[in-house]
């Protein structure tokens, strides 16, 4: 091996890794039993895992490392002050069509829907024809690690949303129902959204859908 081809401890992936503890490539993450046990038990129950620590302990790294792991799609969303449980769902740009409706554009209200995490992670098809039907031609919303998500299973995904308490305290509350359900209406288009059928000869027991939240402990 040549001299310049050796890396110094310094540059070592192994380093690298231990000093960047929350990575969003999934490539590491050391998992403890009790993590392990506390997945498994997420999925076995179809429930969200809530994720508790110090910022910078790794949570945010847990959600990108299951996904890589199980080859499952993966998405995530990092909450602000400002964020509405709706974000998480979708958005509907008004504003531009209040102006193309002055400009005396055509108006398909279809096209101001954006498609927000937990509308990919149930619905992918749904999301990416932003809840038109067939007929309707719309522009396809861009997708988070479109590239990455286009080799993992159609039928399952992983979400984080991370750092859910910097939040208003109304905004988990409004997540309750598409959480439990795995369904919601988005009302600007009058457009149910549920969990797609899978493609795959799946067990209709099995969770197809892995939600990570994290708190930092700060509220």
């Amino acid at each position: 091996m040549n001299e310049t081809e050796i890396a110094t401890p310094e540059e070592s992936p192994a380093k690298r890794a231990v000093d960047a503890p929350d990575r969003r490539d999934g490539l590491v993450y050391v998992m403890s039993a009790e993590v392990e046990l506390a997945v498994r038990v997420a999925l076995a129950t179809g429930r969200p895992l809530l994720l508790r620590g110090d910022p910078g302990s790794g949570k945010s790294s847990l959600a990108a490392f299951v996904a890589r792991q199980r080859e499952w799609r993966y998405y995530e969303h990092v909450v602000t002050s400002r964020t509405q449980a709706r974000d998480l769902l979708w958005t509907f740009d008004s504003v531009r069509r209040l102006a193309d409706a002055e400009a005396r554009r055509d108006i398909n209200d279809f096209n101001y829907v954006q498609p927000g995490v937990l509308w990919w992670a149930f619905a992918r098809n749904s999301a990416r024809c932003r809840g038109a039907p067939a007929e309707n031609a719309v522009s396809e919303p861009p997708e988070q690690s479109a590239e990455t998500n286009a080799e993992r299973s159609p039928d399952h995904a992983v979400v984080l949303i991370d750092e859910i308490d910097k939040a208003d305290p109304d905004m988990p509350n409004g997540l309750l129902v598409p959480l439990g359900s795995s369904e919601f209406v988005v009302t600007d288009i009058n457009t149910p959204v549920r969990t797609q059928p899978p493609r795959g000869d799946l067990d209709p027991r099995e969770s197809r859908h892995l939600v990570v939240i994290t708190i930092n402990e700060e509220r």
